[in-house]
């Protein structure tokens, strides 16, 4: 019984949309002059969204380890803060500070160690251990991994100015935020409003090459307002591109709505030819029309080799299955089937993968020897250590295959 209403807990998380889904850092006072007594890091996020048992990790920019971590405690709330986002939502600010430091409007506190002066970043994972955000200032240093990655916003000016966010839109992907007079639980200086509106975010886009055509695949780790795709192709990665198929035409370039759950997608290019290098860019569209740009990728189609003797292909291009890891849900191990329709000398590399996109374990890397095999994962890392319990992917890829499945391990 206590298995059943455990399995029973992770389809309701998995199912239930992530209210806290668009909270993002705003604001990091990592270092102020003299007394160095005002550190905080404010989050924004709607009006009523939960983020009990989110985490925030600090590292050292130099070795990539981990300083501190503040886990929220149950009953964290975004408060309404009289702002709303661009779609008429209502957000909020919760402020951590470093303990008996100075600072106003702060919510809780995180302990007496502080924010280092950099290269430093923060990382900011929800309660299924997934990763939201992962900022640095004054340089990456030797933090690197994982998606979204790790990105540089700013210098640290030892002054009394904070890092501070413009429009939090997409958790502000410019690439610097600005030093500005610090507003712990209030809106930036250098904002207008309190826009969190989340388009989509990317956790990969790739091109992989056949006989006179291109697969591309994408997936999106949450999407809101996203109407759909538009894909433009060039036979120069700096070169004009121009649009090769839109949502408006094709179904499976439709975007989800709004979803908190990774979303596959794929898009066959079938009017190439081969010998030739295609560029292609993706562009999501929200419901005002709005897009953002992602890429290029791009590939190069390969005839398949022709018998001279019978003008036929000399050896058939493999097709693989990726069959459903079973048992699902497990412990304390499963099996994952692989069928492949012909061996050849295409590299086949089966890997696990957590929520933020970090590799596990690789099960299966060279030539394979059968066209039907299984393979087994016992919860390990690739250090022998059982992981967590939780979601996590198994991706089969070769130089022309690609194909992803979830699966959930309980403990």
């Amino acid at each position: 019984m206590k298995f059943l209403l455990l399995l029973l807990l992770v389809f309701i998380l998995l199912c239930t949309p992530g209210q806290g889904q668009n909270v993002f850092m705003n604001e990091i006072q990592s270092n102020d002059s003299s007394t160095d007594d005002a550190e905080f890091i404010e989050l924004i996020g709607p009006a009523g969204a939960d983020i009990s048992g989110w985490s925030i990790t600090h590292f050292n920019g130099t070795g990539g380890v981990a300083v501190f971590t503040f886990t929220f405690p149950d009953s964290t709330i975004f408060p309404d803060d009289g702002i709303q986002d661009r779609s008429g939502q209502a957000v909020g600010f919760i402020v951590i500070r470093h303990t008996g430091h100075l600072v106003p409007n702060a919510d809780l506190e995180w302990g007496t160690v502080g924010l280092q002066n950099g290269p430093d970043g923060i990382e900011l994972l929800d309660r299924d251990g997934m990763r939201r955000q992962a900022l640095t200032w004054n340089g990456l240093g030797d933090l690197s991994g994982g998606l979204p990655p790790w990105r540089n916003i700013g210098t640290d000016n030892n002054d009394d100015l904070s890092l501070s966010a413009p429009d939090e839109v997409a958790e502000s992907f410019q690439n610097s935020w600005s030093n500005v007079a610090a507003t712990p639980g209030t809106i930036n200086t250098n904002q207008l409003s309190g826009d969190i509106s989340l388009p989509v975010q990317l956790l990969y886009f790739t091109a992989g090459a056949g006989d006179a055509e291109v697969k591309l695949h994408w997936a999106t780790g949450a999407e809101i307002n996203n109407l759909g795709f538009i894909i433009d192709r060039s036979l120069e990665k700096e070169g004009v591109y121009e649009e090769l198929a839109s949502h408006e035409t094709y179904p499976e370039l439709k975007g989800a709505g709004n979803s908190s759950t990774p979303r596959q997608y794929s898009f066959q290019d079938q009017t190439v030819f081969n010998g030739l290098t295609y560029y292609y860019k993706l562009s999501d569209v929200d419901l005002n029309g709005v897009r953002r740009e992602h890429g290029p990728v791009w590939a190069t189609p390969i005839a398949a080799r022709i018998d001279p003797d019978n003008e036929k292909p000399a050896s058939v291009k493999p097709e693989y299955i990726l069959r459903q890891n079973y048992p699902n849900p497990f412990n304390p191990s499963t099996r994952i089937g692989i069928e492949i329709s012909a061996l050849d000398e295409s590299p086949v590399d089966l890997s696990i993968y957590n929520l933020a996109g970090q590799k596990i374990v690789t099960l299966l890397t060279g030539l394979p020897a059968q066209t039907s095999f299984e393979m087994e994962w016992n919860g390990l890392n690739v250090t022998g250590q059982p992981v967590a319990a939780g979601v996590y992917f198994y991706v089969l890829r070769t130089p022309t295959y690609y194909s992803v499945n979830k699966m959930i391990l309980v403990r």
